[in-house]
């Protein structure tokens, strides 16, 4: 709920950036947290992080994509994602 009251207001650059870096710090830091309460901690901010960044990346995805190849498009990049966020 807190990602979907966040999304809408911040720029999609920065999303892009800020998410794509925490996702990389916080799944590093999952493989090394000693106790499983800090491990659901950092979990949770990792699921946060990548419900914010799904979101920008379609945004951007779509824009970059040629009008009449987006049924494609779209289902590579599903295909690609599978397997992506913990």
């Amino acid at each position: 709920a807190l990602g979907a009251v966040l999304a809408h207001r911040i720029p999609a650059h920065a999303k892009l950036v800020v998410t794509g870096t925490g996702l990389a710090a916080g799944m590093a830091a999952m493989a090394l947290v000693p106790t499983a309460p800090a491990l659901a901690a950092t979990a949770g901010a990792v699921g946060l992080l990548s419900g914010l960044n799904g979101p920008a990346l379609i945004t951007a995805y779509q824009q970059a994509v040629p009008e009449g190849r987006m049924g494609a498009a779209m289902s590579t990049f599903t295909l690609s994602g599978i397997g992506a966020a913990p």
